[in-house]
């Protein structure tokens, strides 16, 4: 009987088993290393240095890019790069991408053959994800090196592990190198092809994606090779059919460079300046942008999702359409009137009620080596009479005029300090007894400085610092009752801004940048219903007649207020005005504050005002003024201010303030007389009861000068007097000879004939044959 032996061992019947716990320990191990790439710190989460920061208007065209430490790094989502030119980036650089995980073996085997062949270390076999972890992490530069390619490989692991292919994908298409201070292909599609990288060709797709391994354009017979090596590799894997590859060879791309737009450059430096935005080349960490300024829309500035601070798209309260049309009217003029003296321009455009900027021209040419840069937007200059409707609106509060109180326009000298101060209205004529409505629209001098001292220039500065005119810095000593004048130096910004708070019935605010996310808080800086009162008399055509005529720059056919300021010899001018929906600001004259020849506010910024106003209201016409509910109506006796009644029957209608009682019934239509003089603002104003006699014209000491081509007999000067109560007739006499007698009126007039040397001119007033006044001028004719 046999005896059976054990059967010998199989070696492949061990192995198998051996095998499969290999297998299985290591796909555990690996499945643990992926689960624990987890707790890693993200390689692309890292501050990366600074990008560009594109700024934009509001409708989002771009003003300026500011490039980044590193130059300039634009930001991309995967959805605005061509296909095409992903597909040429594959092609080129990793075209087994989207199946690997940040390790291609088979490249990597292919690289280590070529290394062993040629004894050196000459293939890396990277993938793109290896690619970015060099670009992202700072690798030092160098030559190719077993310990750096772990490094490589390490991190390609934890980016593929922490992100989607199509993440690494858009980082890499925008850190890769592309020239000089030029990184990602977006930025490289719009500097060296003027053109955005949504729409390209094959043959443009092909070029950009060459860029990477051959960024210094110089060396273009490479990058044409290398172009064209992909334009191959991308017909091999079917990307590219025969015939678009014989088209894209043929195809140059055209070099088109877009240059860095300038757009606004006096906003945006504000912008720069106010937000943060400036970038500090020395401090190593750096960065161009600020936080989210309060109140912005979230939406308005965009963060990429990977690099946290990366270049952010930041959108303006800026028009460029504005923008331009300004900058275009501003040339204009300062062309127009240079003749005169007449060199820069500037201007400030805000939205109401957001109080947004839309147009901001700070001189008639940024790129001017002389004084472009000079900013005529926050420049400090003298504000003339634009001063004039915040005392008006003071005294209205105040309760010491209304609208239809009669002021004193005559010449005055007010003792102060440091002297005597005898203002002067412009031109030099005076009205005598007027309504402020008429004094303030058509900017008489001498009425405001009466009430400038009855409200006292301390109270006047306060209002004026209440509105943002901070620039005021000295006390009320200091500037005095010129400051009804504008002897105070303010900037254009500031003051537009103020009337703002007019045109928004008193409410208090900043200008605006950037797109505020809701309404902006807003505070009550004025009296809504004097407000109103201020800025209906601004918009009146007829009361501004007196001053400027009728029908000039400031007379639109649409409502709109505004006010012009002319400084001393000529040296600024201004004009302020504004809609319900727009408030315009400009200044024009020269950065050396050299006097100009005859160029007014109503001239010089007043035609450029309109000219601004008028394409602004074409584009959204403005709405008439509404009266606040703290405003009423009263038919009052123009000639005295006081109430229409029997014995003043020609009434005219006057807004008053409802928190302040009505003036009584006008007892008579005689302007020097009134129904209780104690209580006529007109009368105080005038220091006292009204003369009985005044001469406004010709004044003592003045000199005037016969033109020599003209007959001397019919050069004469019309002498006016200002006549009160009591007098019935007034008797004229020039150097001693009576010029004959006339019946008094409240203004008389005669027409007084010159001859060279002094001359001395009497008005004597008489009551029947009683004389009961008389005043006198002396002055030379040459």
């Amino acid at each position: 009987m046999s005896q059976s032996r054990p059967a010998p061992d199989h070696p492949v019947g061990g192995l198998i088993p051996a095998l499969l716990i290999g297998t299985l320990v290591g796909c555990l191990f690996l499945g643990a290393l992926w689960a624990g790439l987890g707790f890693f710190p993200d390689p692309l989460a890292q501050p990366d240095r600074p990008w560009t920061t594109r700024l934009t208007d509001r409708q989002g065209f771009t003003l300026r890019k500011l490039p980044g430490q590193s130059g300039y790094r634009e930001y991309r989502p995967l959805n605005e790069f061509s296909p095409r030119l992903i597909a040429a980036v594959l092609a080129a650089e990793d075209h087994r991408f989207y199946q690997h995980l940040g390790l291609d073996p088979l490249a990597l085997l292919r690289a280590a053959l070529r290394d062993l062949r040629a004894g050196a270390l000459v293939s890396g076999g990277s993938t793109i994800t290896m690619q970015l972890a060099r670009l992202t992490q700072g690798l030092t530069p160098g030559p190719r090196s077993f310990s750096r390619k772990l490094q490589e490989a390490w991190l390609a692991l934890l980016i593929e592990r922490l992100h989607s292919k199509d993440e690494i994908l858009a980082a890499y298409l925008n850190a890769v190198p592309t020239g000089p201070q030029r990184w990602g292909l977006a930025t490289a599609a719009q500097d060296y092809l003027g053109k955005d990288a949504q729409n390209l060709s094959p043959a443009e797709a092909a070029f950009l994606a060459a860029l990477p391994k051959t960024p210094t354009l110089a060396k273009a017979d490479r990058l044409a090779k290398r172009q064209a090596w992909i334009l191959q590799r991308l017909r091999r894997n079917g990307s590219l059919s025969q015939a678009d590859l014989e088209r894209a060879q043929q195809e140059v791309p055209r070099w088109r460079p877009r240059a860095n737009p300038h757009q606004a450059p006096h906003f945006l430096a504000f912008v720069q300046k106010s937000q943060t935005l400036a970038r500090d080349a020395d401090a190593p960490d750096s960065r161009p942008l600020a936080p989210t300024p309060r109140g912005a829309s979230p939406d308005l500035i965009g963060q990429p999702a990977i690099f946290p601070g990366a270049g952010s798209r930041i959108r303006t309260t800026l028009d460029l359409e504005i923008q331009r049309e300004v900058e275009t009217l501003v040339a204009e003029t300062v062309q127009s009137f240079s003749p005169q003296g007449l060199t820069q321009a500037a201007v400030v455009v805000m939205s109401l009620p957001s109080r947004e900027i839309l147009a901001w021209v700070g001189s008639a040419d940024f790129f001017d080596d002389q004084e472009g840069q000079n900013d005529g937007v926050l420049a400090l200059r003298q504000p003339g009479s634009a001063l004039k409707p915040f005392i008006y609106q003071l005294a209205l509060d105040q309760g010491l005029i209304t609208a239809a109180t009669i002021l004193e326009d005559q010449p005055v000298d007010f003792a102060g300090p440091t002297g005597s101060f005898a203002p002067r209205n412009y031109g030099g004529v005076y009205h005598g007894r007027i309504p402020a409505r008429q004094a303030l629209a058509s900017s008489l001098n001498v009425p405001a400085v009466r009430l400038a001292q009855a409200l006292g220039p301390g109270r006047i500065l306060a209002r004026l610092r209440l509105l943002g005119l901070d620039s005021l810095k000295k006390d009320s000593d200091y500037y005095g009752l010129g400051l009804a004048l504008g002897n105070g130096e303010v900037s254009l910004l500031a003051l537009t801004n103020a009337y703002a708070a007019l045109a928004l019935g008193g409410l208090g605010g900043e200008p605006t940048v950037l797109p505020q996310s809701g309404p902006q808080p807003l505070a009550p800086r004025l009296d809504p219903a004097s407000s109103f009162i201020i800025s209906h008399i601004l918009a009146d055509d007829r009361a501004r007649a007196l001053g400027f005529g009728q029908g000039g720059p400031l007379a639109t056919p649409y409502q709109a207020s505004a006010k012009t300021g002319t400084s001393q010899n000529f040296r600024d001018n201004w004009c302020l005005g504004y809609t319900d929906r727009f408030v315009i600001g400009v200044w024009a004259g020269n950065f050396q504050a050299q006097p100009m020849r005859d160029v007014s506010g109503i001239t010089g910024a007043g035609g450029l005002w309109r000219r601004i106003a008028d394409f602004l209201a074409a584009r959204q016409p403005p709405r008439p003024l509404t009266p606040p509910p703290g405003v009423i109506r009263a038919a009052v006796c123009p000639e005295t201010g006081w109430l229409k009644s029997p014995a003043c029957p020609n009434g005219v209608e006057e807004f008053f303030l409802k928190s302040q009682p009505l003036p009584e019934p006008s007892r008579t239509s005689d302007p020097t007389r009134s129904p209780d003089p104690t209580h006529s603002p007109g009368l105080n104003l005038a220091n006292g009861p009204a003369r009985p006699l005044r001469l406004l014209s010709p004044q003592s000491q003045e000199v005037y000068a016969l033109d020599p081509g003209l007959d001397p007999s019919y050069q004469r000067l019309t002498a006016v007097a200002q006549v009160g109560p009591g007098v019935q007739e007034l008797e004229w006499f020039l150097n001693g000879q009576s010029l004959g007698r006339q019946p008094a009126t409240p203004l008389t007039r005669r027409l007084t004939p010159l001859s060279r040397g002094p001359q001395r001119l009497q008005a004597l007033g008489f009551q029947g044959q009683k004389l009961v006044a008389q005043a006198e001028a002396r002055f030379l004719v040459k």
